[in-house]
């Protein structure tokens, strides 16, 4: 199962574009998880306790989205990471991820963007240490092309779903089998 936790107040909003990236990419079953807009600290809290509570480890929790450092985030998307995979898109602020909540924990996936050349895109946050990457430029959905980490985040959890349920491939060959496709 992968959960994404985002905003899905109408068609054209992130969180339906996260889900079609993800199932464009995998069989997984997906469970929107809504956030509004307005949406307060103490809601996000209550939602990540929640899925503390039912998620698997085989689950993913992703996160296309992050915020300026919160503690009470941290401490609860870390105690997420001791029950299911978490991952989390870097941002698009070219920025360092290390400036940032979730994406300053250790134990989360982050996931940055490249570009077809396999280039960081200008855009992308960084860090130091260990961020997945994945092209997510110029992809197209409902005939609209999106660009971001939160697209690159998303077919990285299709990926790791996969692999999840093909023990033939590694995520690593899924990964580059899929920049082969793509790349310029």
């Amino acid at each position: 199962m992968i959960y994404i936790l985002d905003n899905f107040d109408c068609d054209l909003s992130h969180g339906y574009l996260i889900h079609s990236v993800v199932k464009n990419h995998s069989n997984a079953q997906i469970r929107n998880v809504h956030l509004r807009n307005d949406i307060y600290d103490i809601e996000i809290y209550q939602l990540l306790i929640r899925l503390i509570k039912q998620v698997n480890t085989d689950d993913i929790v992703l996160i296309p989205w992050l915020k300026e450092p919160d503690h009470h985030l941290d401490y609860l998307v870390d105690a997420l990471t001791q029950k299911c995979h978490v991952v989390v898109s870097a941002g698009n602020l070219n920025r360092n991820i290390e400036e940032f909540s979730p994406t300053r924990l250790k134990k989360v996936t982050v996931v940055g963007c490249l570009n077809k050349s396999l280039q960081k895109a200008k855009h992308s946050n960084f860090s130091h240490y260990p961020i997945k990457w994945i092209i997510g430029t110029s992809y197209i959905v409902n005939n609209i092309t999106h660009s971001g980490t939160s697209i690159s985040a998303a077919i990285y959890s299709a990926f790791l779903a996969n692999s999840f349920d093909d023990s033939s491939k590694t995520l690593d060959d899924t990964i580059k089998n899929y920049h082969d496709s793509i790349k310029l």
